[in-house]
C-alpha cells in the first residue's frame, strides 16, 4: 500500500521491502502467494482511481506500475526457493500446494462450543468464531469503527484523491482479512488448533483496528481536547497489562 500510493513511479525502498516481506511470506506458507494478487488488484485500483476517464491511458499506467513491481516479484522468488527449496522443482509449485492444502487431512480432534471434531469436519465458521473468541474485543471494536467510517465515507464519495486512497486502503486491508475466511467458509477447508492456519490475518485486522482507534479518537478530540484526551488514557490503560498480585507460598 506504501509503494501504490506514488504509483506509476514507486519508491525504490517501498519496492524493496514489498520483495522482502513478500518472499518471507511465500516462504513460510503457500498462502503467502496471495499477497500477489493483491498488489495487482491494488495497482489496478489505483490506477482506475487516477485515469478512470481513459481506458486507454489506465491500461498503460497499471502496465508502467506493474513493471516497477518486477524486481520485488525477482527478490522474493529468490527468498521463497531459498527457504522452501521444494518450490523451486516445478513452477506452479506454490499455486499447487495452496489446493492440496484444501486436502491436507490428519486424524487430529479439536473443540469448538464444548464438541469434538476431527480437522476435516469443522463448522464453516470455525476460523471466524475463533477469531471473535481469541482476538481482545478492543481489537474487534476499533476495526469494526474504520469499516463503519469507511462506510460513511463511500456515501459521501468526493473529488479529493487523499480521501479516496484512504477509503481504497481500508477497503484493501478489509478484502485481504475477508478473502481467505470467505474461501474457507465456502470451501469449508480442514482446520485445527483455534486461529493457528489464519494467524495471517490478525495483523491486517489489528492495522484496520489501529485505524478505527485514530478515526475515534480524533473525533473525539474535534469536540474536545480533554475528552480526546480522557479517550486516550481510557485507550492506553485498557491496553495495559493488568498484574493480579499472588502470595508465595509459604515454605512447608
Amino acid at each position: 500500500m506504501r509503494a501504490a500510493r506514488d504509483l506509476p513511479d514507486p519508491r525504490r525502498r517501498d519496492i524493496l521491502w514489498f520483495g522482502i516481506l513478500l518472499g518471507a511470506a511465500l516462504g513460510l506458507r503457500a498462502t503467502g502467494l496471495l499477497m500477489v494478487c493483491y498488489a495487482v488488484a491494488l495497482i489496478g485500483l489505483r490506477s482506475w482511481s487516477i485515469r478512470q476517464q481513459d481506458l486507454r491511458r489506465f491500461a498503460r499506467l497499471s502496465v508502467r506500475s506493474l513493471v516497477h513491481f518486477i524486481p520485488a516479484f525477482a527478490l522474493a522468488y529468490v527468498i521463497m526457493i531459498a527457504s522452501w527449496p521444494w518450490a523451486s522443482v516445478a513452477f506452479l509449485n506454490p499455486a499447487r500446494a495452496i489446493f492440496a492444502f484444501a486436502h491436507f487431512h490428519y486424524p487430529i480432534r479439536t473443540i469448538i462450543a464444548g464438541q469434538v471434531y476431527s480437522m476435516s469436519d469443522v463448522p464453516r465458521w470455525y476460523e471466524p468464531d475463533y477469531l471473535a473468541i481469541k482476538l481482545p474485543l478492543f481489537v474487534l471494536l476499533g476495526a469494526g469503527a474504520a469499516l463503519l467510517s469507511a462506510a460513511r465515507s463511500a456515501a459521501m464519495w468526493s473529488d479529493n484523491l487523499a480521501a479516496n486512497a484512504r477509503l481504497q486502503e481500508i477497503g484493501t486491508l478489509f478484502f485481504v482479512i475477508a478473502f481467505p475466511l470467505a474461501c474457507q467458509i465456502i470451501g469449508r477447508g480442514p482446520s485445527d488448533t483455534g486461529l493457528r492456519h489464519f494467524l495471517f490475518v490478525v495483523p491486517p485486522l489489528a492495522a484496520l483496528a489501529g485505524i478505527g482507534v485514530d478515526t475515534f479518537l480524533s473525533g473525539v478530540e474535534a469536540k474536545a481536547r480533554t475528552l480526546g484526551f480522557v479517550a486516550l488514557v481510557v485507550k492506553i490503560t485498557h491496553l495495559s497489562p493488568v498484574e493480579v498480585p499472588m502470595n508465595d507460598p509459604k515454605p512447608a
